[in-house]
């Protein structure tokens, strides 16, 4: 209906799923460019396009700023009255209020006859745990949206359960793959019907179009053959990655690396491949409390080539298209200013995606070049290549592969050569080679984390506090480290939350200022507050313990006392 009625599809989220809904709107353009038809799928992030590489503090909580952004979008759009459009919220935990405000605006402003919107709120938890938390500057609550969803003919709730994440509460592991799951498969299904259709109305069957319009079960059938399809793709991953213990001995490299203080590079020339190194990379700061520069992704064209197939660009608020954060992930950037500075223990990761080696990657390209120059400077070099089984390799494209991996000298080489599976017909889209790259990813950084001390017992403790959801997140996480028989009272957390953020200075009562005052901190703040309440600590040696060993080893240490 959409697609027929010239209307469009807004795809919303903060963080991760703000982050997915860019990647997936690019792709789903780029396959409309190709069949020379009209783009119509507009992504919304929190925080702006700065968001996609770098958390922006307190944007998920800003409920003003994303109706804003929601009708920029939709003038820019310009729907014909009449035409069909929807917003599809994602939110993992369901408790993003840059998404429940814009649904909320959908519902109390735009879902008459005339302008025809939909919404939807795709998330991984079950509504009825979904907390009743109020944000400030928002009247609502995600949990009140949800139930008017629920009540809503042009309202819908998608809450597949797909169990808890790898590590407790970060959402951009199995959160994050199942956002790209559903969202592509939902796209996919759609598409290859209105194939279907298309192609019966040139043979004049006109009277099957009616029946395929209506018949659900075929396209049920359809999606879940498209799900299935990224089940084994993830059973393909996992088996061939770990073959020779490949993706072990990265993993191990880059857990080096960062105990190490050195950084952890991802580099391509493939737009996929090189923003999901992106996607992953800006994930890190948040979730692990790493620094910027710890894991870092650099792409052929950059900032140009991470917009490409972008309708309508989502502006941050003093970012300008000079900025060094824009210039930050350009490969002219690396090469220039990142690999002088390299050394050894620093780890680069190259990801090759269905590379004819002999037309793309013979020993003179730029990406072999960079490699040689690296292997110079003594840094560790390894490959994660991901290439349809199917595709034809002469034995010259062979040749130059083995001559460009020992120029490079790969220390490990994980390829996964996966079965070409059915998505849409006459398309460059190749969703389960990048799901396949995603999940190596999420593994190798989620890996180095784990290696270098940063979370405890599946416990993301070193999060930082970007945004209320996380103040609550670090409240709940002291809770259970302090333990004891009767548990930690949740005021007595939160005040012990608040020392290690200020210390003995007055403050506000207002938890965006509690967030400002926490990203300004180095230190982890979970385990700052754990040394303060369990060993009795003052703030300034429990800092001092910080600086010296890992959150995990300082709370597994104290834990025992």
């Amino acid at each position: 209906d959409v697609y027929n009625t010239n209307g469009v599809v807004f795809v919303s989220g903060a963080g991760t799923s703000g982050r997915l809904a860019h990647f997936v709107c690019c792709n789903f353009n780029k396959y409309l460019i190709s069949q020379e038809k009209k783009t119509i799928f507009y992504h919304l992030i929190a925080g702006g396009e700065a968001a996609l590489l770098k958390s922006q503090e307190s944007a998920e909580d800003a409920s003003v700023a994303a109706v804003k952004d929601f009708e920029r979008a939709r003038k820019a759009a310009d729907v014909p009255i009449g035409g069909k459009s929807v917003l599809i919220g994602v939110t993992c935990g369901f408790s993003a209020t840059y998404v429940g405000a814009q649904i909320e605006h959908i519902l109390d402003n735009l879902s008459n006859d005339d302008d025809g919107w939909s919404a939807v709120a795709l998330g991984f938890n079950p509504v009825e745990l979904v907390r009743n938390i109020q944000v400030a500057g928002w009247n609502a609550t995600f949990k009140h949206i949800l139930n008017r969803l629920l009540n809503e003919n042009n309202g819908y709730v998608l809450s597949p359960t797909v169990g808890p994440e790898g590590i407790t509460g970060s959402t951009r592991m199995k959160g994050g793959s199942g956002t790209k799951i559903i969202l592509e498969s939902l796209l996919i299904s759609a598409f290859k019907v209105l194939q279907i259709k298309d192609s019966i109305k040139n043979n004049n069957h006109l009277n099957r179009d009616n029946n395929i319009n209506n018949n659900n079960n075929e396209n049920t059938k359809i999606f879940n053959e498209i799900v299935l399809n990224y089940q084994k793709t993830m059973n393909e991953t996992y088996r061939l990655s770990f073959i020779d213990g490949q993706l072990g001995k990265i993993i191990d490299k880059a857990g080096k690396a960062l105990r190490k203080q050195k950084r952890v590079i991802y580099l391509s020339e493939d737009i996929v491949f090189g923003t999901l190194g992106v996607i992953d990379a800006s994930e890190c700061p948040p979730t692990y409390g790493a620094s910027f520069d710890d894991v870092r992704a650099f792409l052929k064209g950059g900032w140009t080539t991470l917009m490409k197939n972008v309708i309508c660009e989502n502006p941050t608020p003093g970012i300008g298209n000079g900025d060094e954060l824009l210039k930050s992930m350009h490969m002219d950037h690396f090469e220039q200013t990142i690999l002088p500075t390299l050394t050894q223990n620093d780890l680069i990761i190259v990801l090759f995606h269905n590379y004819d080696f002999m037309n793309i990657l013979d020993v003179s390209s730029r990406l072999v070049y960079v490699c040689g120059q690296a292997k110079k400077q003594h840094v560790e070099l390894c490959c994660v290549h991901i290439y349809d089984k199917m595709m034809p390799t002469s034995e010259d494209s062979l040749s130059a592969k083995t001559l460009a991996f020992e120029e490079c000298n790969f220390f490990a080489n994980v390829e996964i050569p996966l079965h070409k599976l059915p998505s849409l017909e006459n398309s460059s889209i190749t969703p389960y080679r990048e799901f396949a790259c995603k999940l190596i990813l999420n593994a190798i950084s989620t890996g180095a984390h784990v290696l270098k001390g940063t979370t405890v017992s599946n416990l993301m403790v070193s999060l930082k506090i970007s945004n209320a959801k996380l103040f609550d997140r670090a409240t709940n996480l002291l809770q259970r480290l302090v333990g004891g028989e009767e548990g930690l009272p949740v005021e007595t957390a939160q005040m012990w939350i608040l020392k290690a953020i200020y210390g003995n200075k007055s403050h506000s009562t207002i938890v965006a200022d509690h967030i400002v005052e926490a990203m300004s901190i180095e230190e982890p703040i979970v385990p700052l507050a754990y040394l303060m309440v369990k060993a009795g600590m003052a703030r300034t040696d429990a800092m001092n313990a910080l600086k010296v060993k890992s959150a995990r080893k300082v709370i597994l240490d104290y834990g025992k006392m």
